[in-house]
């Protein structure tokens, strides 16, 4: 499920803020449940793309969502019946 694009306040204020369509390095990193060396490590070879702004990294959220359903794809193994 993806997530949505605007976000509620908290609760009194009656507004809306704009979710962020772009992450920094470790907050991609906490997305993923890797390290912040791992994420760098996705990006120099190219697997995860990110742009730089003003010279920091930035990683969108689609970006990061496509990786996890490749990843996901790769690592599936078949189950294993119990002989019976």
């Amino acid at each position: 499920m993806q997530q949505p694009l605007v976000e509620p306040l908290p609760m009194g204020t009656g507004r809306t803020r704009v979710a962020p369509l772009l992450r920094t390095v470790p907050e991609a990193a906490r997305m993923l449940s890797v390290s912040v060396r791992t994420v760098w490590r996705l990006v120099d070879d190219g697997t995860l793309p990110v742009a730089h702004i003003r010279g920091s990294a930035r990683i969108s959220d689609q970006a990061i969502r496509d990786f996890a359903a490749r990843a996901s794809r790769w690592h599936r193994r078949p189950v294993r019946r119990a002989a019976g």
